[in-house]
C-alpha cells in the first residue's frame, strides 16, 4: 500500500536524490513503480521502517522540483551500518498477502489429485520457481501436516531444491524424522549448502543398515561424495544397485533416480537398466527419463523391454529414446524394436 512519489533533490546539480513512498490505504501496486517516474534512474533499496528510503542514481537528467516537506507521524531512524539488502528487507515483516499465485501453488501440492507421484505435480516447479519467496510457506505448511499427510516428503523436497541456506534448521530438525524420505531430502539440501559442519550426523544416517532406512542413507552417502568423499561415491553405486533387485526399495530408488539425473552425481550407468525392470512404475518411469536424455547402448535391452511397458507415456518415451540410439530406426511396437536389437547383436557378434 503506497501512495505518491515524493523526489527531493540533494543538491543543485547532484546525482543522487532521495526518494520516499509514503504508506497509503488506496493502491496495490508494487511500491517500486513509482520511482521510474524518474526516467533511467537506478533504484538500491536503503532501508523500511513506517516509509520506505529509496537512493536513486540519476542517469537522466534529475527527479524534477523539490518537493514540499511533509510531517510524519514518526521520524526517521537514523541508518547505521550496512544498508540492508533487497532480499532482507523482502523478507521482513510485511502487511501484504503472499502472491495469490504462490499460495495457490501450495494449495495444490497439498491436494493428493492435482499432486501426486503417478499424475505428475505441476505444483512443485511452480513452488521451486518462486525461489526463496516459497520457503516460510512452504515450512509452514510441513509443520502444520499430519504424520500420515502424503505431501510431507515432497515438502521437503521442494525446499531442498530451493537452495536456500534459511532452511538449514529445518534439515536438521528433520533428520531424525520417522519418514526416511524426509530425512533423504533433508541430507540432500544440506549436501547442496555446502553443511559440511554436519558431517557427523550425515555420517549417522550413512551408516543405517536396514532396508527401511535405504533413502536415508543412499542420499547420505551421495551428500558426503559431494562433499569429496569419493570412497562415499562407489558406495552409492553399489547400494543403488543392490536396491534395484529389492521389491520393497522403490523410494530408496524414487530418490536415486532423481540423484542420478545430476550432473554431480557419481556414474548411475549400471544401475539404470536395472530400475528400469523394477515393479514399481515410478522407479520405471523416472529411471527411463535419466536414460532417455542421454541413450547408450548399454541402455538398449532396458529401452527395449520398456517399449512393453503397461503404461503408455513409458512406451512411447522408450521408443523415442530407441530412435535416439539407433541413429533413425523407425519401429512402431515392442516386436519391432526387439528385432532391431536381434540384429544388432548379430552384428556385433560377427
Amino acid at each position: 500500500m503506497w501512495g505518491a512519489l515524493q523526489c527531493t533533490e540533494v543538491a543543485p546539480h547532484s546525482r543522487l536524490a532521495v526518494v520516499a513512498l509514503v504508506p497509503s490505504a488506496g493502491m496495490r501496486s508494487n511500491p517500486l513503480a513509482a520511482v521510474w517516474r524518474c526516467t533511467g534512474a537506478r533504484v538500491t533499496v536503503g532501508q523500511r521502517w513506517s516509509l520506505v528510503v529509496v537512493v536513486v542514481t540519476v542517469t537522466l537528467g534529475h527527479c524534477g522540483k523539490p518537493a514540499a516537506p511533509t510531517e510524519t507521524r514518526d521520524a526517521m531512524p537514523t541508518v547505521t551500518g550496512p544498508a540492508p539488502t533487497l532480499r532482507e528487507l523482502a523478507t521482513a515483516a510485511d502487511p501484504e498477502p503472499p502472491d495469490e499465485g504462490l499460495r495457490d501453488a501450495l494449495r495444490a501440492m497439498q491436494d493428493r489429485f492435482a499432486c501426486n507421484a503417478i499424475s505428475g505435480c505441476p505444483a512443485h516447479q511452480a513452488l521451486v520457481g518462486f525461489g526463496w519467496q516459497a520457503r516460510p510457506l512452504v515450512e509452514q505448511a510441513f509443520a502444520r501436516a499430519s504424520l500420515q499427510a502424503g505431501y510431507r516428503a515432497r515438502a521437503v523436497q521442494v525446499v531442498a531444491e530451493l537452495r536456500d541456506p534459511g532452511a538449514e534448521p529445518l534439515f536438521l530438525r528433520v533428520l531424525d524424522d520417522r519418514d526416511p524420505e524426509v530425512r533423504a531430502w533433508a541430507l540432500i539440501g544440506l549436501g547442496d549448502l555446502q553443511a559440511r559442519q554436519h558431517s557427523e550426523r550425515v555420517q549417522e544416517q550413512a551408516a543405517a543398515d536396514t532396508l527401511w532406512l535405504a533413502p536415508a542413507r543412499l542420499a547420505a552417502l551421495w551428500t558426503l561424495h559431494r562433499w569429496g568423499q569419493a570412497d562415499k561415491g562407489l558406495q552409492f553405486q553399489q547400494l543403488l544397485g543392490e536396491l534395484a533387485t529389492q521389491q520393497m526399495a522403490a523410494t530408496a530408488l524414487v530418490v536415486g533416480a532423481w540423484l542420478c539425473a545430476r550432473n554431480d552425481t557419481p556414474d548411475c550407468g549400471a544401475a539404470l537398466p536395472l530400475l528400469a525392470r523394477h515393479p514399481n512404475f515410478q522407479v520405471r518411469r523416472d529411471a527411463l527419463h535419466v536414460m532417455a536424455r542421454q541413450p547408450r547402448r548399454s541402455y538398449a535391452a532396458a529401452l527395449v523391454y520398456l517399449t512393453n511397458d503397461q503404461a503408455r507415456s513409458v512406451r512411447q518415451t522408450a521408443m523415442d529414446a530407441l530412435t535416439v540410439l539407433s541413429r533413425g530406426h523407425t519401429a512402431t511396437d515392442h516386436a519391432g524394436w526387439q528385432a532391431w536389437l536381434s540384429e544388432q547383436a548379430t552384428a556385433t557378434a560377427r
